[in-house]
């Protein structure tokens, strides 16, 4: 699967170990960049597991049309489907995972901010 960043901070924390650990902690980096293994070896998006411990979910308002796996129990990586220039692909009723081979990640966020 392809994977596109949002912008050049985002693309630094997930590529970079040392930047992803002063971002958010080791736990948090070695997680992040154990998820990102696992997109970069998946065909599609319906590879990725809804099931714990990665417990893809779509989410709701503000983050409509976008995905979320978990890192740690309070961290999660953020994530909308695309096509291969980049542009968002709306989750609608019809939506396949198995038909999605690029994302854009957005963020590596404190769920619960704290």
């Amino acid at each position: 699967m392809y994977i596109g960043y949002s912008n050049r901070k985002i693309q630094k924390i997930c590529e970079d170990f040392k930047k992803a650990a002063k971002y958010s902690n080791p736990s948090v980096a070695l997680s992040l960049t154990t998820r990102l293994n696992e997109f970069s070896a998946a065909d599609h998006l319906g590879e990725i597991s809804h099931l714990p411990p990665q417990r893809k979910h779509m989410l709701k308002g503000s983050y409509k049309h976008h995905y979320a796996v978990d890192l740690t129990c309070r961290y999660r990586l953020i994530f909308y489907p695309c096509d291969i220039e980049g542009d968002l692909i709306e989750t609608n009723s019809d939506f396949n995972p198995a038909k999605i081979e690029c994302i854009v990640i957005t963020e590596v966020s404190n769920h619960y901010d704290d």
